[in-house]
């Protein structure tokens, strides 16, 4: 588990549980690996879920006794990978655009997180973004953006109203193609 302000590294068991007697109270939100979460690990966390919140992308307070009983982490080797294009009105390649993805849940759109990415199609047009949770994002080719509009609200309502939307889960890599309208040279 991983607070704001400070980390906590907790090992797994051989038997899947795991215990930390230095867990703070305060407000936490989870962040998982396999493989010490070294580089190039096959693994992914996908989801730990209590009560119904994923806790790799929700906080979580943690009180006194710091009980966290009934988690389950799940990790896959298949996270969801979005591929894409961006094109002009004629079909052409367009690279020199920014790729904003982020959640169509609104609760997630006060910071940036794991649900919130940002690209930059290649000379051919051609984007990627993995590996992301499974979920429902707004994605969108816009002339600038920066780390701190994906934590705008504003910003953000602006963006879905122009932009598709997808669904991905894991296992699956879905292709979306951005067109653009005319714009000034």
């Amino acid at each position: 588990l991983g607070a704001w302000e400070r980390g906590v590294t907790v090992p797994v068991r051989a038997d899947g549980s795991f215990v930390s007697e230095e867990i703070e109270p305060g407000p936490y939100r989870m962040q998982a690996s396999a493989s010490g979460g070294a580089p190039g690990s096959p693994w992914f966390a996908s989801r730990a879920t209590i009560d119904g919140k994923n806790l790799l992308d929700e906080t979580v307070p943690l009180g006194l006794d710091g009980d966290v009983e009934g988690l389950v982490v799940c990790f896959t080797r298949t996270p969801p990978r979005l591929e894409g294009a961006v094109i002009d009105e004629n079909g052409a390649p367009v690279a020199d655009l920014s790729i904003a993805l982020f959640s169509t849940n609104r609760s997630y759109w006060r910071d940036i997180n794991r649900t919130t990415k940002i690209g930059r199609p290649d000379a051919l047009g051609k984007f990627a973004v993995s590996p992301l949770p499974e979920g429902s994002y707004y994605i969108v080719a816009i002339a600038r953006v920066a780390a701190a509009d994906l934590r705008d609200a504003s910003f953000l309502e602006e963006a879905a109203r122009v932009s598709a939307v997808v669904s991905l889960r894991d296992g699956q890599t879905f292709f979306q193609t951005l067109a653009v309208g005319p714009r000034r040279r």
